[in-house]
């Protein structure tokens, strides 16, 4: 027996919404789709969903408190909570460069989490860590 899922593609700004017929756990038919990323969305989004992880990171050594950062890949959804945990308890020293890899193993998933800002060093004195 077929199983017809519904998703919100978010490929594109249409934000289509996708019927996927699934015959024997695989997708076989798509319909509502206005563009060809869609079909290609859908069947990811049921058999192995992703996302892209972007947030903050804590930086000690510096007067900014956090840099910026994102996920190398997009990680499996059923990973984000693990990883969002692993990332609260996580502080980097300065200096920071754009690019640097801040954890090179983001929850179990082989999937680095990289600075996207930079973060130069500051005179202790300027530290809001030394300051406390």
């Amino acid at each position: 027996m077929d199983e017809v899922r519904t998703i919100t593609c978010t490929v594109c700004p249409m934000g289509c919404s996708i019927r996927v017929t699934l015959r024997d756990g695989e997708a076989v038919a798509f319909e509502g789709h206005q563009c060809k990323r869609g079909p290609v969305f859908a069947k990811d989004e049921v058999r192995d969903p992703r996302r892209m992880l972007t947030t903050t990171v804590r930086i000690r050594g510096c007067t900014a408190r956090s840099v910026p950062a994102r996920a190398a890949a997009p990680i499996p959804r059923d990973r984000m909570m693990a990883a969002m945990a692993q990332v609260r308890g996580l502080t980097v020293d300065a200096p920071v460069v754009a690019g640097q890899v801040l954890l090179a193993d983001l929850a179990g998933t082989g999937i680095a989490l990289v600075a996207t800002g930079s973060a130069a060093s500051c005179a202790p004195e300027a530290d809001p860590e030394v300051a406390r």
